[in-house]
C-alpha cells in the first residue's frame, strides 16, 4: 500500500525532497527547507482530510494517507514610498515652477502628480521602470516635453533601484505654440506654426516694410487681443499666441444685398424668405427678417448659391421647401458668380413647395 507525497515551496527555499513521490505504508518521511533562516513554516494538506501547519524543519510525517506539502518563506515584501515631483524649465534650463496633474507611468500604472506637482506612491523594494508621458499636451496651445531627472539622467522612460524611501524630480520644458500669418502682400519671418519655450524671446519680420501696417497679437487659449505696429516685433513667450501682420492697402469696399423671394405655382411674386442660407464666395450668411442679406464685399468677382431646403419637419418628415428658381434677370444658373463693380442688390426668386400625402381606405382608389 503506498500514499503520494507531493512537496513544493516558495522560491526563496530549497526542499528535500521535492516533487512527486509515492511512500510505502507508515513510512517515517523526513523533509527538510533551507536555508533555514528563510523558512517560516509549512502548510500540510491531508488526503482526504484535514489542513494544518508546521514550524518544524525538517518536517517529519508518517506516511499513513497522502500530503500535499509546501514550505513557505519568512521573507515579505518590503514597500518604500517613491516621492516623485514635475517641475517645468524656461529655455536657459531655470527652474520656474511646478507642473500639476502630470501623467505618469510607475512600473506600467498611470498616476497623476496632484494641484503642487507632487506624487507620492509605495513601491517594493527592487528595480522600477518610471515615465513621464512626454510631450503631454495641456491645450492646443500649451505641453511639456520630457528634460531631465534630477540625477541628471535623460532617459525617459528609466529604471531606478528603490531600497528605501527614494524622492526624484522630473524637470521639463514647458513650450507654448506660436502661429504666425500674415496678409497675402507681406512676407514674415519665421512663419506657420512652431512651439517655443516659456521666456524665450522671439524676434517677427514683415517685408516688405512699406507694405506693412500693423500686427495682431491674440493670446492663446484666451485672453486680449492688441495691435502693435512694431517691425520686428519683438515677443517674450509666457503663452500661445496668434499672429497676424497685416498689409496697409485696403481694398474698396462695396455693398452686396442679396434679397430672396418665393414664388406660386404661376411664378407671381408671394413674399420674402426669412432665414434662408444663402452662399456667397463660399461663406454661409442667412437673410434677416426682411428676406435679405446684406454684406460688403471687394470689386471683383464673387459667387452667390442659394441651395435647396428643407422646412417643417414633423414625425420624422419635411413638409415644406424651397428651391432655386431664376434670377431677377431670368438668369437660371445656381451658383452664380457676379462682376461686382458697384453697390449692387441681387434678387433671386425660389419655388416654394408643400408636400401632400394621399391616401384611402383599402376598396378606394384616389386620384392623384
Amino acid at each position: 500500500r503506498e500514499c503520494k507525497v507531493v512537496i513544493g515551496s516558495d522560491p526563496e527555499l530549497t526542499v528535500s525532497p521535492r516533487g512527486e513521490h509515492w511512500y510505502k505504508y507508515n513510512y517515517p518521511l523526513s523533509i527538510s527547507a533551507s536555508p533555514d533562516s528563510k523558512f517560516d513554516y509549512w502548510s500540510i494538506t491531508e488526503h482526504s482530510g484535514s489542513r494544518k501547519t508546521s514550524t518544524s524543519n525538517p518536517l517529519g510525517l508518517t506516511i499513513t494517507r497522502g500530503y500535499e506539502v509546501y514550505a513557505h518563506a519568512k521573507q515579505q515584501p518590503s514597500e518604500y514610498t517613491l516621492t516623485i515631483y514635475t517641475k517645468y524649465l524656461d529655455y536657459r534650463g531655470n527652474i520656474r515652477g511646478i507642473v500639476p496633474y502630470k501623467d505618469v507611468l510607475i512600473d506600467g500604472k498611470r498616476y497623476e502628480t496632484d494641484r503642487n506637482g507632487v506624487l507620492r506612491v509605495k513601491v517594493e523594494k527592487g528595480k522600477h521602470t518610471i515615465e513621464v508621458l512626454s510631450p503631454g499636451y495641456y491645450s492646443d496651445w500649451e505641453r511639456y516635453t520630457f528634460a531631465k531627472w534630477s540625477d541628471g539622467n535623460r532617459d525617459n522612460p528609466r529604471t531606478i533601484t528603490v531600497s528605501k524611501d527614494t524622492t526624484i524630480t522630473a524637470y521639463l520644458w514647458r513650450e507654448h505654440k506660436v502661429v504666425i500669418t500674415s496678409d497675402p502682400e507681406l512676407s514674415i519671418y519665421p512663419g506657420g506654426a512652431r512651439w517655443y519655450k516659456y521666456g524665450k524671446t522671439i524676434s517677427i519680420k514683415a517685408s516688405p516694410n512699406d507694405k506693412f501696417d500693423y500686427w495682431t497679437i491674440t493670446p492663446k487659449p484666451t485672453g486680449n487681443s492688441w495691435r502693435s505696429r512694431d517691425n520686428p516685433l519683438s515677443l517674450t513667450i509666457d503663452k500661445g499666441y496668434q499672429i497676424h501682420a497685416h498689409a496697409k492697402q485696403e481694398p474698396e469696399k462695396l455693398s452686396l444685398i442679396v434679397t430672396v423671394k418665393y414664388l406660386d405655382y404661376r411664378g407671381n411674386v408671394v413674399s420674402i424668405v426669412v432665414g434662408k442660407k444663402v452662399l456667397i464666395d463660399g461663406v454661409e450668411y442667412k437673410t434677416d427678417s426682411s428676406g435679405r442679406v446684406s454684406i460688403t464685399v471687394t470689386v471683383g468677382t464673387h459667387t452667390i448659391e442659394v441651395p435647396e431646403e428643407y422646412r417643417v419637419k414633423e414625425d420624422g418628415e419635411y413638409w415644406q421647401k424651397y428651391y432655386f428658381a431664376k434670377w431677377d434677370d431670368n438668369n437660371k444658373d445656381n451658383p452664380r458668380t457676379f462682376d461686382i463693380n458697384d453697390d449692387t442688390e441681387i434678387v433671386v426668386y425660389l419655388w416654394r413647395e408643400c408636400k401632400v400625402k394621399i391616401s384611402s381606405d383599402e376598396g378606394l382608389s384616389t386620384n392623384p
